[in-house]
């Protein structure tokens, strides 16, 4: 009598949804097998990243800011605090510093594009589309995201 095989899972079916058209293709199994396996990784991440905050948060909590555990030969954990200051309430800042508040706080301005001006830089109807869009800093950015079905 042979050895009893364990059975080979079978791969899922996948398919391939374009968000712009609606179109829907099947997904070559290669490509299954990648997103199955990206997916696994992606969770195992996730678990292992919970898990080293965890330890973060004992080590800070246990031995403070400001100092270094030196495992002999293998690691160096070096255990840090920052803080971020921002100006909240410039109004009553300014009261409190009167004249001073110039030199004390520095004032930035951001332009950021309405949704309408990012519909006309890239519009084929609006006539200033390509001074619209020489005028701006467009990048695209790409990720793959996983959620469990």
């Amino acid at each position: 009598m042979g050895q009893a095989q364990a059975k080979k899972e079978p791969t899922p079916k996948g398919e391939i949804t374009n968000r712009t058209t609606g179109e829907v293709i099947k997904a070559p199994k290669k490509l299954v097998k990648k997103v199955e396996r990206g997916f696994a990784i992606k969770r195992e991440m996730d678990a292992l990243k919970e898990e080293l905050d965890g330890i973060n948060s004992q080590l800070i909590e246990e031995i403070g800011p400001n100092h270094t555990i030196e495992v002999e030969g293998l690691v160096n954990a070096s255990i840090s605090e920052s803080q971020r200051v921002k100006v909240a309430q410039p109004d009553v800042l300014r009261g409190v510093l009167g004249q001073r508040f110039e030199d004390l706080v520095r004032q930035e301005t951001r332009y950021e594009p309405e949704p309408r001006l990012k519909d006309m830089a890239f519009s084929g109807d609006d006539a200033q589309a390509d001074k619209i869009r020489d005028a701006l800093t467009i990048s695209t950015s790409r990720s793959v995201s996983y959620r469990a079905a």
